[in-house]
């Protein structure tokens, strides 16, 4: 799958009510119904690449995020 409708769009970045930067990726239509997608305590938000193409091909607006100290949040 080659196509630029399934990659995920450029890393974007959320605020911790304390501060802490957290990264995640996203998939489909924002207006879709929203999927957060969590990885395990030795993964990042990467392991969910192929599964968020999936469900915005499914129609849904599909995030994921790295957890505090894991992938580039901090």
């Amino acid at each position: 799958m080659n196509d630029s409708s399934h990659m995920p769009e450029p890393t974007r970045w959320w605020k911790s009510h304390d501060g802490v930067r957290l990264a995640g990726d996203a998939w489909g239509d924002p207006d879709g119904v929203p999927v957060i997608l969590l990885h395990g305590a030795g993964q990042t938000r990467h392991a969910w690449h192929r599964t968020g193409r999936l469900l915005a091909d499914a129609g849904y607006f599909a995030i994921a995020f790295d957890a505090r100290g894991h992938g580039d949040s901090g």
